[in-house]
């Protein structure tokens, strides 16, 4: 995971999604149902959250603000677009980069290897992704993940910069 290669924070998001083969409640995801999700809105808990295909999904306030502190360059998390600008705007320093496969073909391949979605939902996810592509405007950097170790280069490259900055 690149947050342990650069020694960085990552904020593991909260889901009412089931969880996948092979995924790790705490790691992954933190996997809570419909009621605890609404309960955590409620109170306010979390910094951004949205519901896709579905399942909510949502990043806890309190752990990114807290190493955010330390400097924004410390915490990585993995958002969609319209979470991506919903921390911008309550956290303005922060440095956005779009994660893009080179071509829908790609990811098509890539979830179909992966197999944990139907086909009906494969097709939801890249009509999805070509809505999202969209957004990437609004982001600082783009990094086409060809290669997982040139893309995981290039990002680094992004974040040394920005916490130089």
């Amino acid at each position: 995971m690149i947050a342990d290669r650069l020694g960085f924070f990552y904020s593991v998001s909260h889901t009412t999604r089931p969880k996948r083969p092979g995924e790790k409640d705490g790691h992954d995801y933190h996997f809570v149902n419909r009621a605890q999700f609404d309960k955590m809105i409620e109170k306010g808990d979390f910094l951004e959250w949205s519901e896709v295909y579905g399942n909510l999904y949502g990043t806890l306030r309190e752990p990114v603000l807290a190493h955010a502190g330390k400097g924004m360059a410390g915490v990585i998390l993995d958002v969609d677009p319209q979470g991506a600008l919903k921390i911008r705007k309550e956290l303005p320093r922060t440095v956005l980069i779009f994660v893009l496969v080179p071509s829908l073909s790609d990811l098509e391949t890539r979830l179909a290897k992966r197999g944990s979605e139907s086909p009906e939902i494969r097709k939801k996810r890249l009509e999805e992704s070509k809505k999202e592509e969209a957004y990437k405007k609004y982001y600082n950097h783009v990094v086409i993940n060809q290669d997982i170790e040139q893309a995981f280069g290039e990002i680094k490259k992004i974040i040394e910069c920005s916490h130089r900055k």
